[in-house]
């Protein structure tokens, strides 16, 4: 094997946290020279058990003796029995260096977002802008990694401005959700709770449910209540004021994930690894004028760019479901493929034999569940240039390219192809870093 392989488990590749954090990997791995395999199913849960099977069954196309190193986003496994699918299928056939993104398992390396200094910064601003004095830290469970970096940050920033800790301010009843903190705020409105000057909060979700209610309640933000969140979610930027919030140094723990896996490749101890990083990001919700740069955000990365899953989000879907036989979806997969701009590289791997007509015993389809040993390349298409094939490969090559000769690193995203619980294969899109 020519070039070093670094494989990311997440799910949900397309959330902000996912991309942002993605993009660090990439950055860092492409300076190193490294290829990024990246495997991910489309949601994080599902209310549908056998939608939830077939959006698993991607992380069983994982060959670990491919890769050099594995990156594990932990926070994003959400699917119930994933993380601990995960954390078996490593115990038993992974014998590279694997990192723990935002969690943890066992005595294997683990990295955290350092959010400490940014929520600092951001209580700062409360603080030395607004002068706020009387600042509610509103959280999810003090359990959480993230809380107690959080509430940390904002420690310092009392501490620094020589502003007395007042555990009648620190309230763990948010639940990182918008109902738990609308509760929160309903409490303060009828003074059922002492009022603060400022809300500021853990999450954006929290920050847009205190908003809501206030003006639920025929109040306003900021006039009758300063809030800030943090995360700097496209939800934070359409609400209505803006939310004042922060970008965590989501793509610096990116970077600093490979750093550690290039480092226990080489078997020495990680150096250079950042510190520090994220954003005060300035909506209206304290007060503040909005930054444009801020707000323009989404707007111009869906200018930008379509990605996978808008692809699959599209009316396309309802054109390709019109399909009158497999042979004519595949050509209609073929032909939209030129909407999703910046992709350079994709294949469609289908189980062999699933593609002809399959008999449907009640409401049991025959195609099985499970990825098969043999394997069909079905779709080619590279720099623009699209073959339809049948040309067989096995599962533990993952796609039939992967070890062809490059002449840059690349990034192949590896996704699920399936209806409900039945398992059709998989699809492999590369895209270029600037549409990530």
């Amino acid at each position: 094997m020519g070039r070093k392989r670094i494989g990311v488990i997440l799910s949900e590749a397309e959330s902000y946290y996912q991309e942002r954090l993605l993009k660090g990997v990439m950055t860092k791995a492409f300076q190193l020279d490294y290829d990024v395999l990246i495997f991910t199913s489309f949601v994080k849960v599902s209310f549908l058990k056998a939608v939830s099977v077939g959006e698993m069954q991607i992380y069983d196309a994982i060959n670990y003796d491919k890769l050099d190193g594995v990156i594990v986003l932990a926070d994003t496994l959400k699917m119930p029995g994933l993380f601990d699918k995960i954390c078996r299928d490593i115990d038993e056939k992974c014998h590279v260096p694997v990192v723990f993104i935002d969690g943890s398992y066992k005595d294997y390396e683990s990295i955290y977002t350092r959010d400490e200094i940014p929520f600092m910064q951001l209580t700062e601003h409360l603080i030395e802008v607004h002068g706020c004095r009387k600042i509610l830290f509103l959280s999810g469970a003090l359990e959480t990694a993230t809380t107690r970096e959080r509430l940390a940050g904002y420690k310092r920033a009392l501490e620094k401005h020589g502003i007395e800790y007042d555990p009648d301010f620190v309230c763990f009843d948010g639940g990182f959700w918008y109902d738990k903190a609308a509760e929160v705020a309903n409490n303060i409105i009828y003074g059922r709770r002492k009022k603060p000057d400022a809300i500021v909060c853990c999450g954006d979700y929290m920050a847009i449910g205190v908003v809501h209610e206030y003006q639920k309640n025929g109040l306003s933000v900021p006039e009758d209540m300063i809030v800030a969140g943090y995360d700097a979610i496209d939800e934070a930027i359409h609400c209505v004021p803006a939310i004042t919030s922060c970008s965590p140094p989501i793509f610096e723990t990116g970077v600093n994930a490979v750093m550690t896996i290039e480092a226990r490749i080489k078997g020495v101890e990680p150096q250079g690894l950042i510190e520090d990083g994220g954003k005060v990001e300035i909506g209206a919700s304290c007060g503040c004028h909005e930054d444009y740069s801020y707000t323009k955000r989404d707007l111009l990365s869906s200018q930008n760019k379509m990605n996978y899953h808008e692809f699959l989000d599209s009316n396309m879907t309802d054109i390709m479901a019109c399909s009158k036989d497999p042979d004519d979806l595949m050509a209609r997969i073929q032909y939209f493929l030129y909407l999703i701009i910046g992709q350079e590289r994709y294949y469609l791997c289908l189980n062999e034999d699933c593609l002809g007509e399959h008999e449907i015993v009640g409401e049991i389809s025959t195609v099985p569940k499970e990825y098969k040993e043999n394997m069909v390349l079905y779709i080619r298409n590279v720099d623009g240039k699209s073959r339809t094939l049948h040309d067989p490969f096995e599962l533990k090559e993952i796609f039939p390219d992967l070890d062809e000769e490059r002449e840059s690193p690349c990034a192949f995203f590896i996704t699920p192809v399936h209806f409900i619980d039945r398992c059709y294969g998989y699809a492999v899109l590369s895209l270029s870093l600037i549409h990530i």
